[in-house]
C-alpha cells in the first residue's frame, strides 16, 4: 500500500508543477523558472518513491525478524530435544 505521506507529496508536487507551467505559458516565459519548477517536481517525485522505499524496508525488516524468531525457537526445541528433555 502507498503512504499516504507520498501521495500528498506527489499530488503537491503536481500542484506546482501545473501552477509553474501555467504562469510560464501566460505570464512570463522565463527558462531558470521553467527549470526551476521541473527541478522541483522531481525533487518530489523522488521524496514520495524514497518515502514508498522506506516503508517496503520497514516491512522486510519486521519479516525478516519474525523468521529469525521462529528459528531460534526451532533451535532452542532441537537443542531441549537433543538433550532428551
Amino acid at each position: 500500500m502507498i503512504p499516504y505521506k507520498s501521495v500528498g507529496v506527489i499530488i503537491v508536487s503536481l500542484a506546482w508543477l501545473g501552477v509553474s507551467i501555467r504562469q510560464w505559458i501566460f505570464d512570463y516565459p522565463d527558462k531558470s523558472s521553467f527549470l526551476f519548477a521541473i527541478g522541483f517536481f522531481l525533487v518530489g517525485v523522488y521524496v514520495a518513491y524514497d518515502e514508498i522505499k522506506r516503508q517496503e524496508v520497514e516491512g522486510m525488516k519486521v519479516d525478516i525478524k519474525i523468521i529469525d524468531k521462529k528459528a531460534n525457537d526451532l533451535e532452542t526445541k532441537f537443542i531441549d530435544y537433543k538433550n532428551g528433555q
